[in-house]
């Protein structure tokens, strides 16, 4: 067989429709997770999020998280009386919404154990919303479990 430039260009395009081919299957079958079944209503609320992350940024630096061999640690402020205040700490996989897990704040002075036997490994963003004397609170942070 001679190879020539209109041989060239059959292989060319055959490579090309394989490549869009595999592209096009490879889509269709990759499972993607919505963020939040009620995201279009969540849209609209928006600017009760703004306005808790406002309020929240005075505490921003106070709270932080670490992890431990079998937890992770939650520190929050020390100046909130959290008996009065309730809350929670939601943990969101974006890749898997089955991992999504959400824990009510419990204290003990002022550190929360989340514990890690029911979470694997990666990529998580934390969302730590609670409401103390009438006003909404809302940190976002970001963790990798190892």
């Amino acid at each position: 067989m001679k190879f020539n430039w209109g041989t060239g260009i059959a292989i060319f395009i055959s490579m090309f429709i394989i490549f869009i081919l595999s592209f096009v299957f490879t889509a269709a079958y990759t499972h993607t997770d919505l963020y939040a079944e009620d995201y279009y209503q969540q849209e609209l609320d928006y600017q009760t999020t703004i306005d808790a992350k406002q309020n929240a940024k005075i505490f921003s630096e106070e709270v932080y998280l670490s992890q431990g061999t079998q937890s992770i640690v939650v520190h929050l402020p020390e100046s909130i009386d959290w008996s009065k205040t309730e809350g929670a700490v939601h943990l969101y996989r974006a890749n898997d919404a089955s991992q999504d897990k959400t824990y009510k704040i419990s204290t003990e002075n002022s550190k929360m154990m989340i514990p890690k036997n029911n979470l694997n490994n990666g990529k998580f963003y934390v969302k730590i919303a609670w409401k103390n004397e009438g006003k909404d609170y809302l940190i976002t942070k970001e963790i990798i479990l190892e």
